[in-house]
């Protein structure tokens, strides 16, 4: 009976090591889980890119991301029929595919339809 208590008792040790181990960190590591340091910026905070939020960096999708944030209020407010406002997404993507593409005059027309759209 003994002997079969230590069993058990060194094979709970052994499982429950693992889940009660915890990482090393650093004094003054603040880095969250899987990110390089250098991501980081300065003063602790990350910077826009690591957080998914990054800047255009073409003048051709500034266009498109400052109509879109020109729009939004419109758009979401309600102020625009249903197919408006429909008709005004497709052309926002449009004219970013079309920035994609490279064809920057053909983005600005359509951004400058879209525009008239939401008149």
């Amino acid at each position: 009976m003994t002997r079969f208590s230590l069993t058990i008792f060194g094979l709970m040790l052994l499982l429950a090591g693992p889940a009660f181990a915890q990482d090393d960190v650093l004094p003054g590591d603040m880095t969250p889980d899987g990110m390089p340091q250098d991501q980081m910026m300065d003063d602790g905070s990350m910077d826009d890119d690591s957080m998914g939020m990054e800047q255009p960096d073409d003048p051709c999708t500034q266009q498109v991301t400052e109509t879109e944030n020109a729009l939004a209020d419109q758009l979401q407010g309600g102020s625009l029929s249903e197919d408006a406002t429909n008709r005004i997404y497709e052309l926002l993507d449009r004219a970013d595919a079309e920035c994609a593409d490279g064809d920057a005059a053909a983005a600005e027309a359509t951004l400058a339809e879209a525009r008239a759209s939401a008149q």
